[in-house]
């Protein structure tokens, strides 16, 4: 398959894309852009290169009717990015395999996004990480430390 260039609004977090829907995303530190090329099957990976973390997974949704799924999902996302936490998104649309892969790492066949792990090692869902934001241990919780 071809590539295709796409163009990331900032303060929206939405990706205009073209064809393909596999992206890779990475934030520019110095200038706060995004760039990056669109190949391959649809999976969103989304890479912020301002911290030497890595394995921070976040199990994701963008099929959702479901506001409060919506609005945790942003939040997930707007902490790590604030505290400089490198995480890649998996979108659990894109397919059944996707979806039963991350209940199955949570030990949970009910199991609904947004769920975090670090690599494979299961981390929490939403309510979990909230407590640990309140509880100032991010770090613990995404066993980091």
């Amino acid at each position: 398959m071809g590539e295709t260039a796409f163009r990331m609004d900032h303060n929206r977090r939405t990706v205009s894309l073209k064809g393909s829907a596999h992206i890779h995303v990475k934030q520019q530190a110095s200038r706060g852009g995004f760039y990056g090329k669109a190949t391959g099957r649809p999976k969103i990976h989304k890479e912020i290169t301002r911290s030497a973390t890595m394995g921070i997974k976040l199990y994701y949704t963008t099929v959702t009717a479901s506001r409060d799924v919506k609005s945790q999902q942003a939040e997930m996302m707007r902490i790590l990015e604030s505290k400089s936490i490198e995480f890649e998104l998996i979108d659990i649309s894109v397919g059944l395999e996707v979806r039963n892969e991350m209940r199955n790492k949570a030990g949970d066949l009910t199991a609904v996004p947004p769920q975090l792990f670090n690599d494979d090692q299961y981390c929490g869902n939403y309510e979990m990480f909230s407590d640990s934001v309140e509880a100032n241990a991010v770090e613990e919780f995404l066993k980091l430390v």
